[in-house]
Formats: C-alpha cells, sequence, structure tokens
C-alpha cells in the first residue's frame, strides 16, 4: 500500500472505531434468586465507570458488593462481609440506576445478597459499559487525525528533501 492510499484506510478506520465507541455492550446480565441464607458471586471484567441497572420482583431490599477477586474467595473462603476491603457497595436497594467508579478497568468479584435474609428476593442486574467507551474513542480520533495528517501534509517535500540530502536511496 502506497502512502497516498493510507490516509484513506485511517480515515475510515478512525470513523469506525469513533462510531464504534458510542455503542452500548452489555458486560453481564444476571438474574438471582435470593432465598433464605443464600448468596451469589459473579467474576466479571469491567470498566472503571460502568453503569448499573438493578431491580428487582418482590419489592424486597439487597445489597451488591464489588471487590477484587482476592477478595472475593476470601469472602468464599468463609470471611465475613464486615473484613472484607470492598471497592464498591450499595446497600439496601430495591433498584438502582446509575454509575459507579471502581477507580480502575479489570476484573471484579460481583457479590448479590438479600438485605434481609429471611425474605426472597429475585434480583434483575445489568451492567452496561459507559458510552462513549473514552479509550476507543480517544484512539478513533487518533486515528482520524493521522490520516488527515497524511493526506494534507506535504510529504512529496520530505521525500525530495531526503534524497538530496540524506543517506541511502529512497523510492516514492
Amino acid at each position: 500500500m502506497e502512502v497516498r492510499h493510507l490516509w484513506k484506510s485511517l480515515i475510515v478506520l478512525g470513523i469506525v472505531l469513533a462510531m464504534i465507541s458510542f455503542s452500548p455492550s452489555t458486560i453481564i446480565a444476571p438474574s438471582d434468586h435470593l432465598t433464605e441464607g443464600l448468596s451469589y458471586g459473579h467474576l466479571i471484567q469491567c470498566p472503571e465507570n460502568p453503569y448499573i441497572v438493578a431491580d428487582q420482583r418482590y419489592n424486597n431490599s439487597f445489597s451488591l458488593y464489588f471487590m477484587t477477586p482476592e477478595e472475593g474467595f476470601r469472602l468464599i473462603n468463609g470471611t465475613p462481609i464486615e473484613n472484607i476491603t470492598l471497592t464498591y457497595s450499595l446497600e439496601n436497594i430495591t433498584e438502582y440506576y446509575g454509575f459507579i467508579n471502581l477507580h480502575e478497568p479489570g476484573q471484579y468479584f460481583l457479590f448479590v445478597t438479600a438485605s434481609n435474609q429471611s425474605e426472597s428476593v429475585f434480583s434483575y442486574i445489568y451492567i452496561f459499559r459507559g458510552i462513549p467507551q473514552v479509550r476507543l474513542l480517544n484512539t478513533g480520533l487518533v486515528t482520524l487525525l493521522l490520516g488527515i495528517l497524511i493526506r494534507y501534509y506535504p510529504f512529496s517535500k520530505l521525500v525530495q528533501l531526503y534524497k538530496r540530502y540524506g543517506k541511502g536511496d529512497c523510492d516514492d
């Protein structure tokens, strides 16, 4: 591919990446039936600021706890929730719609439990990436800018200068 055609590919790729950054994507959509003494955990790959939709069916409250996988495994092995270092928690909720800040992307353990262990709760939890996906948007904009730069910057003059003053051969 010659340089004169490279700019077209970069511009198209930049536009596509920028457009994709605005498409929503679900990370996880679990539904848990929490009965007396029963809780659920999910290991998820999450961005730093996911959008959470949490709802339930029976008008009973439940709690969501986000923690590192190491803390999640400690919880599974019997460590009480009070002794676990939580990254983020939503306690005693019947519904929640909004962003949470996990401080950095990565793997997290999501623990779901009924707030009152004697009640039955059927919870719906959806986790979405934030829109726009900033890293993807930035990559698209940089690629687009690079394509525009290649298109309008006079590279032919650079090649001529290199042939005249540079060392070695240079082909167009």
